[in-house]
């Protein structure tokens, strides 16, 4: 496995995208050999994503927009992959409609794409997801609230994962996030 560090090139690092009164924080690791064997979706490297690289977004999904969470950012980490701005998607739902909250739920399925009753999960990014995915995620910091139109927002977010692309072991990546709208 390798981590992802910025070493020169031709002129300074580029800085990271404009604050929007968020913070957050990601942390990324594909399975297998960057140089052989990889997943598809973290190519088998490790992706690290803070305020100091990174810009956050988060948005509810759902009914009452409180079944999921949909994380997105626009970053760069140097490795040359997706170019200056790295486009990253992280998407959480409870089953049945029901209100996403802290616990562990096993058995996701790609968000889009779940039945009813499973979880959703879809951690994609740089133009690369999983056309069917198995999986489960932790959810250990969850608050939901209300701008200032009363329209549902995510306050905080904290949680990790395990996703499998096609149901494959040799295909997985895991991760942590968290999130919070700064006052």
């Amino acid at each position: 496995n390798a981590t992802i560090n910025y070493t020169g090139g031709a002129g300074p690092l580029p800085g990271p995208p404009a604050p929007n009164g968020n913070t957050g924080t990601v942390s990324m690791q594909g399975t297998g050999d960057p140089d052989g064997a990889r997943d598809f979706i973290l190519q088998g490297l490790s992706w690290m994503y803070s305020d100091a690289n990174a810009s956050f977004t988060a948005t509810p999904i759902g009914t009452g927009a409180r079944n999921g969470v949909r994380i997105s950012l626009t970053g760069f980490n140097g490795d040359g992959m997706g170019g200056l701005n790295e486009n990253w998607s992280f998407e959480f739902t409870a089953p049945d409609n029901q209100e996403l909250v802290v616990g562990t739920y096993s058995g996701a399925e790609r968000s889009s794409f779940a039945s009813p009753n499973a979880p959703g999960l879809d951690v994609s990014g740089d133009g690369r997801a999983c056309n069917t995915l198995t999986g489960n995620f932790t959810v250990t910091s969850i608050t939901f609230g209300t701008d200032a139109n009363n329209n549902t927002i995510v306050r905080d977010f904290a949680g990790s994962w395990t996703q499998l692309c096609e149901g494959q072991a040799s295909n997985s990546s895991s991760g942590s996030i968290t999130f919070s709208v700064v006052p």
